[in-house]
Formats: structure tokens, C-alpha cells, sequence
């Protein structure tokens, strides 16, 4: 069934979205050549989650795209998130008031970043088939992410749905 205004709302919806579709040609072409390759979906899909986590929370002297994996330190009373990078050096967010929490241990991991007054959880599972093209073992990004979370000091962080 055809609704109308569809195309108008579809419009609306790529100019909101900017650099994250940028591809000029009918949505329905777009998405039929992005599913025929699945490898270059991966990698397509990785690369602009990296851009993002590199806006919304930006490494010392680094890109998420060198990163090997993420953690967490706990060195006296505050948690802070860091970032083991290919070439060895740990580094940390720019801002570390940008973390706020995390969930889940060993393995799958998430990582809860404030960027304004908005969360994005950064969604880590080297198991699965996603993370296998995406740096640091990332599997998604989730925004406005509801759930608990360990916050840095130590107690439960709650967000709402």
C-alpha cells in the first residue's frame, strides 16, 4: 500500500541522518547493492562507527580505528574507560567524563559514553559475526540505551526505557 508522503518523510530522514547516508541514488538501489556484499557491509558498517565514536568520544592521540580492544581501570575510586591500541599504547578518552558506566565482564562488554545529555553504548562481542570487521571487537552502537550499568564509582547506574 502506498502511503503518501513517503517520499517526502524518506527525504526529511536522509538529510537528518547527513554523512551516514550520503548516497544521492533511490534508497531501494542503495540498500539492494549494500546487502549483495556482505563483506564490504562490514566494513563499510565499521568504518562510519568509527567516525561516530570519534566525534562523540574522541581518544587521546588516537582513532577508534586502531583499537585492539577497550576496558576498564579501576585504580583508586573512580572506574575510567581505556583503549589498548594495535600498536601497544593504552590510551583513554579525551574527556573522561564522557564514561559513565559499563556493563557485563570478560568478553562482552558494554561501555556507556555521555556525549551531551544523551548515552551511547558501546557494544563489544568478539564472538560474534559483526565484530569480526569492526575495530576494539565492537559489535554496535546503541543510543539512548536503557538497562543498568556499573557506574565509576562503584554503584548501580539505571536508564530508564
Amino acid at each position: 500500500m502506498y502511503a503518501p508522503g513517503i517520499e517526502q518523510t524518506c527525504e526529511t530522514e536522509r538529510r537528518r541522518a547527513g554523512d551516514l547516508v550520503a548516497d544521492p541514488r533511490p534508497l531501494a538501489a542503495a540498500a539492494r547493492e549494500f546487502l549483495a556484499d556482505p563483506v564490504g557491509r562490514k566494513r563499510r558498517l565499521a568504518d562510519k562507527m568509527v567516525r561516530l565514536l570519534d566525534r562523540a568520544a574522541p581518544l587521546k592521540g588516537a582513532s577508534h580505528a586502531d583499537v585492539e580492544s577497550y576496558g576498564v581501570d579501576i585504580p583508586l575510586r573512580y572506574a575510567s574507560l581505556f583503549a589498548l591500541l594495535r600498536d601497544g599504547r593504552k590510551v583513554r578518552l579525551r574527556d573522561a567524563r564522557d564514561f559513565a558506566g559499563w556493563s557485563g565482564w570478560t568478553g562482552r562488554r558494554s561501555f556507556l559514553i555521555r556525549n551531551g545529555g544523551q548515552y551511547v553504548e558501546i557494544v563489544t562481542d568478539r564472538d560474534h559475526p559483526q565484530s569480526t570487521a569492526a575495530p576494539g571487537g565492537i559489535r554496535d552502537l546503541v543510543f539512548d540505551p536503557s538497562g543498568r550499568y556499573i557506574a565509576l564509582d562503584g554503584s548501580q547506574l539505571v536508564l530508564p526505557a
